[in-house]
């Protein structure tokens, strides 16, 4: 209806309710809802986090130490929880048998951080969520509308 989106969840909430509760990919309402957002809220920080870093370097054209180690540290902690969260899941995907928002937000969270600033994704630290992003960047829906991240250069190499 020309309405402009902005948000991330109102994104895909506007999506959800477009192809009906069936194949919507979070639930409706709920704690079943609440801790799918949970996971996504994670992952969207781990995205926000490392936009900032990409401005603090891109844009900004410098690297302000404090900064750099607080958000670092910030998308570690995002990824400690996420960690947590995936340990002992009896089901192939966060919440099931199914693939919802909060599997495609963490994937996209972490192959932002990994191609966008080369970020440690650490497999001795992370190891669900090493095999969790690789499990759904191999899949073929994912392939078909991967678009590498290419931070730009600093601001003084541009």
């Amino acid at each position: 209806d020309g309405t402009a989106l902005v948000d991330s969840f109102a994104i895909l909430d506007f999506l959800d309710d477009l192809v009906g509760r069936k194949n919507a990919l979070i639930p409706d309402a709920g704690e079943a809802r609440r801790d799918q957002m949970r996971i996504c809220a994670l992952a969207a920080g781990v995205a926000d986090k490392t936009v900032s870093l990409i401005y603090e370097r891109a844009v900004h054209g410098r690297e302000t130490p404090d900064w750099v180690t607080r958000c670092t540290r910030q998308i570690g902690g995002a990824l400690d929880a996420l960690e947590t969260s995936k340990t002992d899941l009896q089901s192939p995907w966060w919440f099931g048998d199914r693939l919802g928002h909060a599997d495609i937000a963490v994937t996209c969270g972490l192959t932002l951080a990994v191609q966008a600033l080369g970020f440690d994704l650490d497999a001795a630290r992370w190891p669900n969520l090493v095999a969790h992003r690789e499990t759904c960047e191999a899949r073929p829906d994912f392939q078909d509308i991967s678009q590498p991240f290419f931070a730009p250069p600093p601001k003084d190499q541009a």
